[in-house]
């Protein structure tokens, strides 16, 4: 005895669809979204999550670590380039955009919240997840208006000779909708300059990488 099925029109329809990922459409909406932005803010750079990979280069002669010093002039003085070096930091350029209004208050006020006891590791595989970036753009509870700019530093190695960055777009409700990761090369001479450079570098990169996605992506 053969067994009949009957199928109808309403569940045929049901077996052969197969739903589009939603999170890949939003991601490339938001990804639009932010490399559309004819305006953004540029909040400089955060470093809560920050660490010095290796000791090579961040322990003095008496053998102390470079950690206290961060908090307390590098992290301001890494963001004062952007407004101090205005032919070095035009962020119109870097960013691709018409207008960058640099903002950095919020991130200078954050920096100097940070706990830096424990900031050299040895651990060369250091890295921040999604999440902690999250943390971070949570943080900016900020009235802000439109596309938002933020780079979220990793870490820095002598050893390696690079730092590491994020540049994360977000909208108003602090949703991220683009974040890229870069690995900035140093240089100049003093450990200021040496190490800012690998800020602008990351930005530079980030310059020519938003040039290809954004023909990738139809985006005039």
């Amino acid at each position: 005895m053969r067994t009949v099925v009957s199928l109808t029109l309403a569940s045929l329809i049901l077996i052969s669809f197969k739903p589009i990922g939603t999170s890949s459409v939003l991601a490339k909406d938001g990804e639009v979204k932010a490399l559309s932005a004819k305006k953004v803010t540029f909040l400089g750079v955060n470093f809560s999550k920050f660490k010095l990979v290796n000791q090579m280069g961040f322990i003095d002669k008496n053998g102390r670590t470079k950690c206290k010093a961060l908090s307390f002039k590098y992290f301001e003085s890494w963001n004062d380039v952007f407004l101090t070096e205005s032919g070095k930091s035009n962020m119109n350029n870097l960013l691709r955009v018409e207008k960058a209004k640099v903002s950095l208050k919020k991130s200078l006020e954050l920096n100097t919240e940070i706990d830096t006891e424990g900031c050299l590791i040895e651990d060369g595989q250091y890295s921040i997840s999604k999440s902690d970036i999250q943390d971070v753009v949570d943080d900016y509870d900020l009235e802000l208006e439109g596309i938002s700019v933020l780079m979220v530093a990793e870490s820095i190695s002598k050893k390696l000779e690079y730092g590491v960055y994020y540049i994360v777009y977000f909208d108003s409700e602090r949703n991220i909708l683009y974040s890229r990761k870069y690995q900035g090369e140093p240089s100049g001479g003093g450990f200021d300059n040496y190490w800012v450079n690998t800020i602008f570098d990351s930005l530079e990169k980030h310059a020519k990488s938003v040039k290809k996605e954004r023909k990738s992506l139809g985006i005039d």
